[in-house]
């Protein structure tokens, strides 16, 4: 597959990613959590102004009602607070996908390799675990600058896990010749 078919297809899952994977904030202990949303919006963040008080639509500014409309729509309706995101699992595995497809396709132009059947689905999976588990600690500390720089090394470990997969079959290769 050409070089940058890989970069466009990370980008295709950025924005999917982006589309339908929100943070939304519980409304009695304001804790994070990541959710499919069932429809594309660029709205990423959800909470609502009313939390668990007695306020009503009528008492909120209209940013507020907005934020608790937003809010009602796509987590209380759905019932990703209550337990009942049937589609949790699918927000990870967009965001593995584009960061899958990142690697392999910067990999692939910065460095040229030949990527073998295995090397994508296995990166994928190996990955998927690290990512997901990483975005649940990032999202259990619900700090700034932690986020950064969990984030980063997520992108790194992804990065690192193909470069040295890679690197590692070249030496296994060039040896075995």
């Amino acid at each position: 597959m050409n070089n940058r078919v890989y970069i466009i297809l990370g980008i295709c899952a950025f924005l999917g990613a982006l589309l339908f994977t929100g943070l939304c904030r519980d409304d009695e202990f304001n804790e994070p959590s990541l959710f499919f949303k069932y429809r594309p919006t660029l709205k990423l963040v959800f909470y609502s102004p009313t939390g668990m008080s007695d306020l009503t639509l009528e008492d909120l500014t209209p940013e507020g009602r907005k934020e608790e409309l937003a809010f009602d729509e796509f987590v209380r309706k759905t019932g990703v607070l209550f337990g009942r995101d049937r589609f949790w699992f699918i927000s990870p595995i967009l965001i593995q996908l584009m960061l899958s497809l990142l690697t392999v396709g910067i990999l692939k132009i910065k460095r040229s390799f030949r990527l073998k059947f295995w090397h994508f689905p296995s990166h994928f999976l190996v990955n998927l675990i690290v990512t997901t588990y990483g975005i649940a600690f990032l999202l259990k500390v619900d700090n700034v600058v932690a986020s950064v720089t969990g984030g980063l090394l997520i992108i790194t470990i992804n990065y690192l896990s193909m470069y040295y997969a890679v690197r590692q079959l070249r030496t296994t290769m060039g040896s075995a010749s």
